[in-house]
């Protein structure tokens, strides 16, 4: 079972998102020429990724006016983006729906497990 995060209102975000992707089979990216984007930040690489269309395209317009976003089906995101992202050392953001809310980096695999779990447990048990 994937680690449990430390903090309470960590936990909580997480737990939103990995419920809500699980219910509505996928997350939403920015994406370029059809790719999800990763952006650069300091020592790491991220993909941001967000529960809620609605959401995305919020942060698409403020960031990202030029591109646009793209759902990324559940079985997508467990069978390929997130492998892959392992292998390419890239970090997921878990982006909330509000500009005051931090991006939760956390790895690609402990995504995948978790998302795993959840499908296969129901997302209510996702982080035990």
């Amino acid at each position: 079972m994937p680690a449990q995060p430390r903090t309470t209102a960590v936990q909580l975000r997480l737990a939103h998102f990995l419920g809500r992707v699980v219910r509505e089979g996928g997350a939403w990216s920015v994406v370029h020429q059809g790719e999800p984007i990763v952006i650069h930040v300091p020592r790491e690489d991220v993909l941001p990724l967000w529960s809620s269309e609605v959401a995305a395209r919020a942060a698409q317009r403020r960031g990202w006016p030029q591109l646009a976003t793209g759902e990324l089906s559940l079985c997508t995101l467990v069978h390929e983006l997130l492998p892959s992202s392992q292998e390419h050392r890239i970090s997921i953001g878990i982006c909330g729906s509000t500009r005051s809310e931090e991006i939760i980096t956390i790895p690609a695999d402990w995504l995948e497990r978790a998302l795993r779990a959840g499908i296969e447990t129901g997302w209510r048990t996702a982080l035990d």
